[in-house]
């Protein structure tokens, strides 16, 4: 992961582009690098990446930061199939006090 966050960073040297962003942000949370990960993560989403690429790794940084009302406002503008783990996980968080 070291190496991929590397050759990450030097792809947005060279081209900074919104899935590079993501990539970077997402190799970063699995790194433990929360806050640069969800740095990474709102430049994807601000370059114009899908709320549905972005916000399921923004829910998990602002876990993992114990912001639970950002992790229930990512997850609440994510479409699920109904069934599915992402709708279970999402339902959870949307009827939580």
């Amino acid at each position: 992961l070291t190496n991929a966050r590397k050759w990450c960073q030097t792809a947005i040297e060279i081209d900074d582009r919104g899935n590079f962003e993501l990539l970077l942000g997402r190799i970063l949370l699995e790194l433990g690098e929360i806050e640069p990960a969800e740095i990474a993560l709102q430049k994807a989403k601000d370059a114009k990446m899908l709320d549905s690429q972005v916000n399921t790794y923004l829910a998990e940084c602002a876990f993992r930061m114990h912001d639970y009302a950002s992790v229930k406002s990512y997850l609440s503008s994510l479409y699920a199939t109904e069934g599915s783990k992402l709708a279970q996980l999402r339902e959870y968080w949307l009827n939580a006090k």
